[in-house]
């Protein structure tokens, strides 16, 4: 497993304790969502009502030209440990803790290079739980 880094490297995306392969830099940007109350819409008149509650993060990412090896850790890594996941990113000059739920791990575009297996794209979104 390439993809385990020495402790000093900085990494952008921890998933289950395991540092994974840095995403595309024009997927990296973390969304910060907000949650709204229970019935929470727009009325008639076209306004809105609710109020909200609190933020919610949701991490579309994106791996190009990646390592079928790779692409295997970060399924594994999703798919193999229970309903939530506890995920690290680096966002706004700092490291942020939460538990996600995930998108299906999606590879397209299968290659091979000196007889090594690659994937065009991988893409996944991790929602915050």
């Amino acid at each position: 497993m390439n993809s385990i880094l020495a402790q000093n490297d900085m990494k952008l995306l921890q998933i289950n304790g395991v540092w994974v392969k840095d995403p595309d830099a024009d997927s990296w940007g973390p969304v910060n969502n907000f949650e709204w109350t229970s019935g929470s819409g727009r009325v008639m008149t076209g306004l809105m009502t609710g109020s909200r509650q609190y933020h919610k993060y949701k991490l579309p990412l994106t791996w190009s030209r990646i390592s079928e090896t790779d692409m295997l850790i970060i399924q594994q890594l999703l798919e193999d440990h229970g309903d939530y996941i506890p995920v690290r990113f680096y966002h706004r000059c700092g490291y942020i803790s939460i538990e996600v739920y995930s998108s299906t791990v999606t590879p397209k575009g299968i290659f091979c290079v000196n007889g090594e297996v690659f994937y065009e794209k991988c893409t996944v979104d991790l929602i915050e739980r």
